[in-house]
């Protein structure tokens, strides 16, 4: 109690950050602009969305290079892409490639060596 009496008294968005790590302590204003929120909808339906959005494009751009082997063909299949827009890497790729598959946008096999094949779902 004693100790709360010697704190100095602190207008709104005025603080004081402590750190161990450099051993001091620093007077910090915080200011806020009173803003409204720029989004009209839920942010969790507008990032489920752009997911979508961009799965399509996906779909959409990689429907002629189907079948895709991840022995074979990915390595080939990433400029085909860029030249329609989209840029992967090969971990990327795999990856959309993947949650595709989850959602069973596509068909997913893997072969006896682990290797993974992707095909348009009929």
């Amino acid at each position: 109690m004693e100790e709360s009496r010697r704190l100095p008294y602190l207008q709104t968005g005025d603080v004081f950050i402590s750190s161990s790590h450099l051993g001091r302590t620093t007077f910090a204003r915080i200011r806020m602009a009173r803003t409204t929120s720029p989004h009209t909808e839920n942010p969790f339906d507008e990032l489920k969305k752009v997911k979508t959005a961009s799965q399509d494009q996906l779909l959409k751009a990689a429907a002629e290079l189907f079948p895709i082997s991840t022995a074979n063909d990915i390595l080939a299949v990433l400029p085909e892409l860029e030249k329609r827009g989209l840029s992967f890497t090969r971990e990327g790729l795999i990856s959309a490639l993947d949650q595709l598959a989850e959602e069973g946008k596509i068909q997913r096999s893997v072969d006896f060596l682990g290797n993974s094949k992707y095909e348009m779902v009929e």
